[in-house]
């Protein structure tokens, strides 16, 4: 049933009406609007306890702390990198000396890479193996700028019969993939001339076909045994002018430049840059835990 009021009376109940809606508004805007325009009782019911900011605050200064620590890890690598490139500068400033003296020094195996050396003898071609695929080495013509599709190939790695009569197993450079066909096997008695050199990591997402000689990975001591060598393997080398000559005359396989073995795959300066990184972060991580929990 519809109540309808005097006309004298219904200004006030207008007014009346407007009141309660604004008192309704006000009501929904302080349970509902801005923290800061919220009523007092509102804002204590959603403010964070003292356990809550604690766990946040024990959160963020893990968080903080892990980035210290990278950091800190990161620089001890770039120390540790310097060390070892002065270490590699070291040996390769070294006179090459024969092979078979390095050999019977009792110096362990690890204290003996990247020692220059020289062995005269015969490659043994009918049992070379490729080892790949592996990009052009540093400094070759072919190689674009960083980030640019590189040129592939492979390592070619032969037993060489010394003269002293043990046999060994020698990287003799690299070819590109397209000019397998074009690898020179230099018959007779040469002079091999380079640096002892370990293996490869293993890879454990790809197996060596050392019947089919094709390898993924440089595997001294398998490969060595499947070719009836000592576990010994020398790269050879050469000057800069010899590898860039070799390059433009496409002489496959070309040795690396004595110069690339004093380079490593992540430099000092990667490591010093990936500090300044962590520590970057854990200088903004301190202020904002800072200004969040204190």
């Amino acid at each position: 049933m519809e109540i309808s009021f005097p006309r004298a009376a219904r200004p006030l109940c207008a007014a009346m009406r407007a009141r309660s809606s604004h008192a309704i508004a006000r009501a929904v805007w302080t349970q509902l609007g801005p923290p800061g325009v919220r009523h007092a009782s509102s804002t204590s019911l959603h403010a964070e306890s003292a356990g809550q900011r604690r766990v946040g605050a024990i959160l963020f200064s893990g968080i903080v702390g892990t980035t210290a620590c990278l950091g800190a890890w990161q620089l001890y690598r770039y120390n540790w990198k310097l060390q070892l490139v002065d270490q590699r500068h070291e040996r390769l400033s070294r006179p090459p000396q024969p092979l078979s003296d390095v050999l019977r020094s009792n110096a362990a195996a690890a204290e003996l890479e990247y020692s220059p050396v020289h062995c005269d003898g015969a490659f043994v071609h009918a049992e070379q193996t490729l080892v790949g695929p592996r990009s052009a080495p540093p400094g070759s013509p072919q190689v674009g700028p960083p980030g640019a599709p590189q040129p592939s190939g492979f390592d070619v790695v032969t037993p060489f019969e010394c003269v002293g009569g043990e046999r060994i197993l020698v990287n003799r450079g690299w070819v590109p993939r397209d000019s397998l066909a074009a690898i020179e096997q230099p018959a007779g008695r040469v002079t091999v001339r380079g640096v002892l050199k370990g293996g490869d990591k293993p890879n454990r997402f790809a197996s060596n076909d050392l019947a089919g000689r094709r390898c993924i990975w440089l595997d001294v001591e398998s490969l060595a045994a499947a070719s009836e060598c000592a576990p010994v393997l020398v790269a050879e080398a050469v000057d800069k002018e010899t590898f860039t000559a070799g390059f433009r005359a496409k002489s496959w396989p070309l040795a690396k430049p004595m110069e690339s073995y004093e380079t490593f795959h992540v430099p000092p300066s990667t490591h010093l840059i990936y500090t300044a990184t962590w520590w970057s972060l854990t200088f903004f991580g301190t202020i904002m835990t800072y200004k969040r929990f204190r």
